[in-house]
Formats: C-alpha cells, sequence, structure tokens
C-alpha cells in the first residue's frame, strides 16, 4: 500500500496495488468488502491497481516510489 495526494480536506489516498494468484477472482470489490470487515472505513484503501508483479527497486524491496507513479498515471488517464 501507498498514498497519493489527494485535493481537497481528505489528505492523501490510500492505495492498493496487489498481484492475485492465477485462477483465483480477486477483484477490487472483492478485497474492499473483506477488508471492510476487520479494518475501521478510514484505512480501506481507496484506490486499486492489479499487477503481474510489482515493481521491485535494485534491493528486491517493493518499489513503493514506481507504485506512486503508476497511481499517478492512472489518475492521469482518468482525468
Amino acid at each position: 500500500m501507498v498514498t497519493v495526494p489527494a485535493d481537497g480536506f481528505e489528505g492523501p489516498t490510500i492505495c492498493c496495488a496487489y498481484v492475485a494468484p492465477s485462477g483465483v477472482g480477486v477483484t477490487p470489490p472483492t478485497l474492499r468488502t473483506a477488508l471492510a470487515k476487520i479494518l475501521p472505513g478510514y484505512m480501506v484503501p481507496g484506490r486499486w491497481m492489479a499487477f503481474t508483479r510489482l515493481p521491485r527497486n535494485a534491493n528486491g524491496k517493493v518499489d513503493r516510489r514506481r507504485l506512486r507513479e503508476e497511481f499517478a498515471e492512472d489518475e492521469d488517464t482518468r482525468a
């Protein structure tokens, strides 16, 4: 999960990047429903993006900067 800046008073938007196992029908609505059962509403991500593989940095860790860029690019294509 990463956060991206949002316009308005609500502060940054929580974004969730996920990789679904092959053959499993994981969608943002099913994830949102499952998380809403165990997390407070303010902690449930507002934006979702599926990946075949999460981007990694040179150290092999999840590249959060690249994830933020991916969500920003996705937002630009929506506008």
